[in-house]
């Protein structure tokens, strides 16, 4: 029979640990495992998949088995390591500990190997059970754990990154935690909340990563969370106090202008209207940001954007144009308002202003020369404004529709 054996050389007492839970010594500066609870679990899953386990110290093979117990009537099965000869050794555990979340092999599979790695051994495949001299070795059946073991690449990493491209894959310690749906990359925190399983809490997983963004200053770690829209819709950045010429800001931006372009505007999740309006509108490549995240001011979004109108009267020449387009669709109007013109440098060609029956035509539609064109331009753009104040409805709704639509009935009848 094929087994996988993990071994080190340490002086280790394998009858003394497990029956000690909480004291753990080992070797490395930075160990996995701290407390000694992991490999109980893991031995008490063992026994409830039926999964044998060996354990060989300095030669002396035990079985991992169990002996019947009765407790105020009830019946248990505590865990035992059995000699060769017979002799049982008993745990301070029965077969239910930890039964409600150790149920993967993987976590049986983890705290050997961590186990192993803390101690500074080695693991190989031997036919067999194959002791050594010194030292102590666990043989855990192949068969059973041969995924995991094409998967160490996965599973176990190095401790010294914190995040990488990649699929959602969570760490601590260089220890597979976890995943999370939507990711383009890995993280990694010894920061993060673990479950009974030596799981990740998912929500301490995403505080982490919040953290993390809310102080990153590399853009190239940036376009990898622009890279995970479904992932980033679950957490929350707060930003709003970081300054244009903060270090965090600027590696912001400097990712955005890379994924979407210079002439770009973040649009809050959830609203069509004004994701199309930063494309027909304001002519900006729109990327969506949930609406709850608080991003530092100099950031260019859609509200922002809309901001930047500086109101006034139109000049004689802005006035030709204006009164040609007006007078080309003179027959929609069914309401009064006022025509405006409004400066701005991002390329709008227009806003209403609903409550007032205004309506802004920007100035950089209206071009200096007086020509077919232009006053083709600017009223497309005074019927579009216009519709707003008459429907008192959002770009793309029915209702927005239908002005148009009573517009072009009453042009054929």
């Amino acid at each position: 029979m094929k087994w996988i054996r993990m071994s080190n050389s340490g002086d280790f007492d394998v009858v003394n640990a497990i029956q000690m839970i909480g004291a753990s010594v080992k070797t490395t500066d930075n160990p996995i495992g701290l407390y000694g609870s992991g490999i109980k679990y893991a031995m008490a899953q063992a026994i409830r998949s039926r999964t044998t386990i060996k354990i060989a110290d300095k030669g002396k093979v035990y079985t991992l088995t169990t002996k019947l117990r009765t407790f105020r009537g009830e019946d248990f099965f505590v865990v035992c390591l059995k000699t060769s000869t017979g002799k049982v050794y008993e745990t301070g555990i029965t077969s239910e500990f930890g039964k409600e979340d150790w149920n993967d092999p993987w976590f049986i599979f983890r705290e050997f190997y961590s186990n192993m790695l803390d101690e500074g051994g080695s693991m190989d495949i031997v036919d067999g059970i194959k002791t050594i001299e010194n030292g102590v070795s666990v043989f855990l059946p192949y068969g059973v754990f041969e995924s995991q073991l094409e998967k160490l690449d996965k599973y176990f990493t190095g401790g010294d990154w914190r995040i990488r491209p990649g699929t959602g894959n969570v760490y601590k310690s260089g220890v597979w935690i976890g995943e999370l749906d939507g990711c383009s990359f890995d993280f990694q925190s010894s920061d993060i909340q673990m479950t009974e399983s030596r799981t990740m809490k998912r929500t301490s997983a995403r505080s982490r990563i919040e953290l993390h963004f809310q102080n990153c200053k590399n853009p190239e770690e940036w376009k990898l969370l622009l890279d995970s829209p479904e992932f980033y819709r679950e957490i929350n950045l707060t930003m709003s106090w970081y300054s244009s010429s903060d270090e965090i800001t600027i590696a912001l931006e400097s990712a955005l202008r890379d994924y979407v372009g210079d002439n770009y505007a973040v649009c809050p999740h959830g609203n069509t209207a004004i994701f199309n309006d930063a494309i027909q509108v304001y002519n900006r490549k729109p990327i969506v940001f949930p609406t709850m995240w608080s991003l530092p001011k100099s950031i260019v979004t859609i509200d922002n954007i809309a901001k930047e109108f500086s109101e006034r009267g139109p000049t004689r020449e802005e006035q030709v144009v204006i009164s040609a387009a007006k007078s080309a669709i003179r027959d929609f109007f069914t309401t009064e308002f006022t025509i405006k013109v409004c400066d701005c440098n991002n390329g709008a060609g227009g806003y209403a202003d609903i409550q007032n029956k205004v309506v802004m035509i920007g100035s950089s539609l209206i071009a200096k020369d007086i020509d077919e064109k232009t006053i083709k331009r600017t009223a497309t753009v005074l019927l579009h404004e216009v519709n707003h104040i008459q429907t008192k409805a959002d770009d793309y709704t029915r209702q927005f529709g239908r002005g148009y639509e009573e517009y072009l009935v009453k042009l054929m009848t």
